[in-house]
């Protein structure tokens, strides 16, 4: 079972894309992992994205560890099932989000985190991990309003922290990260067969990236296809820990939208 992560920016079209490829894959068996904030009816009813202490955010980390569980239970359940799952933002999420708090702050939110969510048996760590980029004049200009202007979400620093986070994520090399800041290009390809973009063969894991995308934010513009084996994990992960201290970290918080 290949499962792919789709991660970014707040407004970068994560959820977009992955709506698009759960209807062009459907000759596949796919499991869809909705966002956080989607699953629950909304960020109003996720966790301050501002904790005011270390003892908020492990409270927060906590009720996002019972999210997890219960927006994955179906992948679960029937694990052998499926022959890919897409999971609208991982794990991978709430460390990135730690990541930034501390890049804007430096309260230590990021080493709380990493001492929780790898040794948790809840999360579903992704194999490959789809990094959309946004630059941070776009993701002013698709705002509209949607985040109240001093909202972490659209923190320059804050963002540049998370997008240190998946950068340091690709340099260990598993799990795969490929990405895309081609923001222009991106969005017309939205309206060719997204199929066309991925293809899994069935039950093989096999998966092919189009032209434009990299196998990590460090070769950016590389036109090749990658081949991809990484199964699911659920639970405790080695591999993957943009700190090298431990591997495998995950997901997503209300966290970047």
């Amino acid at each position: 079972m290949l499962s792919v992560a789709i991660e970014g920016p707040c407004c970068a079209g994560k959820t977009t894309l992955g709506r698009g490829l759960l209807s062009e894959l459907s000759h596949l068996a796919v499991a869809y992992v909705a966002d956080y904030a989607d699953y629950v009816g909304g960020g109003r009813f996720l966790p301050a994205a501002m904790p005011g202490s270390l003892a908020e955010e492990e409270r927060a980390l906590a009720t996002f560890l019972a999210i997890e569980a219960d927006r994955a239970s179906h992948v679960r359940a029937s694990a052998s099932a499926w022959d890919l799952v897409l999971i609208d933002r991982s794990i991978h999420t709430l460390l990135a989000h730690c990541f930034g708090l501390d890049h804007v702050m430096a309260q230590g939110y990021f080493r709380l985190a990493e001492g929780i969510l790898p040794s948790s048996a809840i999360p579903l760590w992704p194999g490959l991990v789809l990094y959309l980029d946004l630059p941070q004049a776009v993701l002013a200009a698709r705002n509209r309003g949607k985040f109240e202007r001093d909202s972490i979400y659209v923190n320059a620093a804050f963002n540049e922290g998370v997008r240190s986070y998946f950068q340091a994520l690709a340099g260990r090399g598993r799990p795969r990260v490929a990405s895309s800041d081609r923001v222009g290009a991106r969005r017309r390809r939205l309206r060719l067969p997204l199929a066309g973009w991925l293809t899994v063969g069935p039950r093989t894991g096999r998966t092919t990236w189009p032209p434009g995308w990299s196998k990590s934010s460090s070769s950016q513009g590389a036109r090749k296809a990658i081949i991809i084996s990484e199964p699911c994990r659920i639970g405790p992960t080695c591999g993957g820990h943009p700190t090298g201290q431990q591997q495998g970290a995950g997901a997503s918080r209300q966290a970047i939208p």
